[in-house]
């Protein structure tokens, strides 16, 4: 009777046989802290979903949301397609790939193709020339900032600079150097070359026009304001050099008392022996 009682009590005080999850488990909870420790309990645990076969499951068409534009297609041999393309592009003003969109839309049936071209209107092109010029400038005071480039067109999207950007850049005019005279369209530019020293000291600039332009640097013991100018020549109209002088004097008013003023640039004029108007008023150069 003793010797079942001592039995019963010992069997008592063992604890239960656990698994070796359980005590690899068990052991780092009773070591750590529990504010650390994941409880292992059912609702922390994830919830698996039911097995649904390939065969039964439903596709949700709704979840894809491109758009096929364009497809190759057997039918038609690249030069019908290039002659497609060159005159959608030439009569009508398509772009690449708006021209393969309609031939793709009416299943690269020509002839059906080319007679609905005249119904779609394509996306002109929303810059105008000084537009891009102001863009031009912008660019090479400020770089890759599309932020500030905005500030300098604050009609155009952010959407549309940075569009822009990469097309200017691939194109002829945004892969020559600055200040090259490549382009000989006769447009009128002015802008400022600064080292990296100058544009540290740049407070603040601004492009009045294709013909004035001004910064201003920071300086010691005055700050100094820059105008940078290209005048009409003698040839143009009376109106045209009202114009700018009035723009020019309006500018330098504008300019802080404190600052010094430097006046720069191509006032277009004609100096020397050979300019027999000037010669009295210059003197001798």
């Amino acid at each position: 009777m003793s010797n079942s009682t001592n039995e019963t009590s010992v069997s008592e005080s063992v604890p239960p046989k656990r698994s070796r999850k359980e005590v690899s488990y068990y052991s780092n909870y009773e070591e750590e802290d529990s504010d650390h420790v994941i409880p292992y309990c059912k609702d922390n645990q994830a919830s698996i979903p039911k097995f649904i076969p390939p065969s039964k499951r439903s596709i949700d068409l709704d979840n894809d949301k491109s758009v096929l534009v364009w497809s190759p297609n057997t039918n038609l041999n690249d030069q019908e397609i290039d002659h497609f393309v060159a005159m959608a592009k030439d009569k009508y003003g398509y772009t690449s790939e708006q021209a393969l969109g309609v031939l793709f839309n009416y299943n690269y049936d020509i002839k059906k193709a080319e007679a609905m071209l005249s119904c779609y209107k394509p996306c002109q092109d929303e810059w105008t020339q000084e537009d891009k010029i102001m863009f031009e400038k912008a660019v090479r005071v400020l770089g890759k900032s599309f932020r500030s480039i905005q500030n300098v067109l604050p009609n155009k999207s952010m959407a549309s600079i940075v569009r822009y950007y990469y097309l200017w850049k691939n194109s002829k005019v945004g892969t020559r150097s600055v200040g090259s005279a490549e382009d000989n369209s006769g447009l009128h530019e002015v802008g400022f070359f600064m080292n990296q020293r100058t544009r540290n000291s740049l407070l603040e600039w601004e492009l009045v026009s294709c013909r004035l332009a001004r910064i201003r640097l920071k300086g010691n013991p005055a700050n100094v304001s820059i105008i940078s100018t290209y005048a009409p020549t003698r040839d143009a109209t009376e109106t045209t050099k009202d114009d700018f002088y009035g723009e020019l004097q309006q500018l330098s008013s504008s300019i802080a008392a404190r600052d010094y003023l430097i006046v720069a640039g191509d006032f277009n004029a004609r100096v020397g022996p050979s300019d027999q108007t000037t010669r009295q008023i210059l003197g001798k150069l």
